[in-house]
């Protein structure tokens, strides 16, 4: 009998060093990435849009995750921008279960952890690849959950974190959730139900940008029960995943005008990281959407170029929030009664000191 365990433990360690020489092999294996721009590349179970350029001299890479009912395709105008401006190449990665009809990611069930997994493999071949390039995460709503777990639980080669819109507490979470099952019973075949359409209306309220989320293939409106759950367990640790950054650079943007998740959530989560630079924006115009599907203004771009720039230097440290409105810092006085309450509450959050300041 010890013989017969002996072999399979035997076994069972060569599969895991096979596996694991074949998985570090493709990490740092960076032929198989393109840099022309517009491509899409197969990283892992995922598919990458790749913003680059060969004839330009890049300054540093950005790799950019979308949110809930997305796909790569929301970052094209700021994977333009910022590749033409500023010679930043960017890389939008689809998360399992999402991207365009009929390619692998969308076959896929939603999977957020091996999706992380997808991200550091893309980490390591752009690091291989330019070892002296600073890499960049950027996150939006569940992809700055996404991109804060990277991070938490694997920080080697990345320079700074950019969470936007973080998805943690979620505005009508219960009332979603009822539509959903609700849904699942009643209508299980139908791509846009009541709980989908509610989470889309809470996101934006642009007509042509509903319009273009609920019509285009490329975006997944419907989860399972199943994915449903396992997408509320991982947005659920959100904060554990803050707490546990601390080697890298951080900013968190959160617009005050964002009726998907509330807004406070993403001053909490700006506490709770440890990195000795951290930056908090509180866009006072802004909703829910910022990077994605061109929704942000000058001076997002700005503070992201910025912060990209700062990240890029060893040794920058700093630990600040701003609040904006547009172009300019603005007064308390000038808050609408509507959000007012909201941010009182975030300036209270921000500046009371906590175990981490």
């Amino acid at each position: 009998m010890p013989k017969t365990i002996n072999i399979y433990f035997k076994i069972l360690v060569f599969s895991y060093l096979f596996l694991f020489t074949k998985l570090n092999s493709q990490a740092i294996d960076s032929s198989c990435l393109k840099e022309n721009l517009g491509d899409c590349t197969k990283i892992g179970a995922s598919h990458v849009l790749v913003f680059n350029d060969p004839n330009t001299n890049i300054k540093a890479n950005l790799i950019a995750v979308h949110g809930m009912s997305m796909c790569a395709r929301a970052y094209t105008q700021l994977g333009l921008c910022l590749l033409k401006k500023y010679q930043i190449a960017t890389y939008c990665l689809n998360v399992r279960g999402f991207g365009p009809l009929g390619s692998d990611s969308r076959e896929e069930k939603l999977d957020l952890i091996d999706t992380t997994g997808d991200i550091r493999l893309l980490i390591n071949i752009l690091h291989a690849k330019n070892p002296n390039l600073p890499i960049i995460l950027l996150g939006e709503s569940m992809g700055a959950s996404l991109v804060l777990a990277t991070a938490a639980n694997n920080p080697e080669f990345i320079d700074g974190i950019v969470a936007s819109s973080p998805a943690w507490k979620i505005k009508k979470l219960k009332r979603n959730i009822a539509k959903g099952i609700l849904q699942i019973i009643i209508e299980p075949k139908k791509k846009l139900g009541l709980a989908s359409k509610g989470i889309v209306n809470q996101a934006t309220n642009d007509p042509n940008l509903i319009n273009h989320i609920e019509t285009s293939d490329s975006h997944k409106l419907k989860l399972s029960l199943c994915e449903a759950i396992n997408f509320l367990r991982f947005i659920h640790k959100t904060s554990s995943y803050a707490i546990s950054v601390n080697s890298c650079n951080v900013m968190i943007l959160q617009g005050l005008q964002d009726n998907l998740v509330k807004p406070e959530s993403a001053a909490y989560l700006y506490k709770d990281c440890t990195t000795k630079h951290k930056e908090f924006i509180l866009d006072c115009k802004a909703s829910h959407l910022i990077f994605e599907e061109n929704q942000y203004n000058s001076n997002d771009i700005i503070k992201l170029v910025e912060f990209i720039s700062a990240s890029s230097q060893s040794n920058n440290t700093k630990s600040n929030f701003e609040i904006v409105s547009g172009f300019q810092t603005i007064n308390k006085e000038f808050i609408s009664k509507k959000y007012k309450r909201t941010y009182n509450k975030i300036v209270k959050i921000l500046s009371n000191k906590s175990k981490h300041d």
